[in-house]
């Protein structure tokens, strides 16, 4: 009999996960399945830090509910597995970029039936000096809104939340500025920024950044987002017009694909890495890693549909 683990973060959403877990067990064994469940619960001391990776290896198919920051805190203990199993994912989180950007629909039924039925893709991740990120890393104007926003408040109005937050931090995101200089495999760069993103994801912060650009998640790509700092408040207006419509590569944004960036500031930088904290530094040196984890996904349902 094949195996699978079932790895349920029963704080992440609104604790759906938790109260469908037998229903989750039910219908991975009705798949064939040996199931293993491990929970993960922060608060608790619960983490994946239980978890023997020489044991990890071993499934046919490790499954994971959560969020973007589960998903991230996956990835990195992952990397430090040579033989990584595939992996299934449950969104439950409260924008679900990444997911969106595979065709994992947030509807645990549907996200089921893309583990049962769905192709396997293997895809690109980013690293981040010595650690990873799974779909995006970034700084500046609103990157702090999504891992400064309450878990609370995540769980009760869901994206809705980081817009409160956002609107919010309006006043002080007008003021942030920081200068850059960025080398890349492509062009070197330096100037005033008040927001960056180097990301591998069709979607971040539950917006369509790139409009009509193509990404590819498994095309040795990132995807470097520069925003310049505006001069006046109203160029506020312009650069949210420009980014709502696709506008890239105007006076104010610009997008770059990389293979690489090494980015450096007088001043230390606060990152935001798949949605949480991802610390501060004067020096980072961010990557990708070609072809290095293989999941269940719905893009053929994507490529229906576009």
């Amino acid at each position: 009999m094949k195996k699978a683990l079932l790895i349920i973060n029963v704080t992440s959403g609104k604790a759906l996960l938790s109260k469908r877990l037998a229903d989750l067990i039910e219908f991975f064994m009705q798949c064939g399945y040996e199931i293993r469940v491990h929970i993960i619960n922060p608060e608790k001391g619960l983490t994946l830090k239980q978890l023997k990776k020489e044991e990890v290896k071993e499934y046919d198919l490790v499954v994971l509910g959560g969020g973007d920051g589960t998903l991230n805190s996956f990835i990195n203990y992952l990397m430090e597995i040579d033989e990584r199993p595939v992996i299934g994912y449950l969104p439950s989180g409260s924008t679900n970029d990444f997911a969106k950007s595979i065709g994992i629909p947030a509807d645990l039924n549907k996200a089921c039936n893309v583990i049962r039925k769905g192709e396997l893709f293997t895809y690109d991740i980013g690293s981040f000096n010595d650690k990873y990120f799974n779909y995006v890393a970034a700084f500046g104007a609103f990157a702090e809104v999504s891992f400064a926003t309450d878990q609370n408040m995540k769980n009760a109005i869901g994206y809705a939340a980081y817009v409160l937050n956002a609107i919010k931090d309006i006043p002080q995101s007008i003021g942030y500025s920081k200068h850059l200089h960025i080398e890349t495999d492509t062009k070197t760069i330096e100037g005033d920024y008040v927001f960056g993103a180097v990301s591998n994801s069709v979607s971040v912060g539950g917006l369509k950044l790139y409009g009509n650009t193509p990404v590819g998640l498994d095309d040795g790509k990132l995807e470097l987002l520069l925003i310049k700092t505006p001069q006046v408040v109203t160029d506020f207006s312009y650069i949210l017009n420009a980014i709502s419509t696709g506008d890239l590569n105007n006076e104010f944004v610009s997008l770059i694909q990389i293979k690489y960036a090494n980015i450096s500031s007088e001043e230390e930088i606060t990152w935001s890495i798949d949605g949480e904290f991802g610390g501060k530094c004067r020096e980072t040196k961010i990557g990708i890693v070609e072809k290095a984890i293989t999941i269940k996904s719905g893009l053929k349902a994507v490529r229906k549909n576009n």
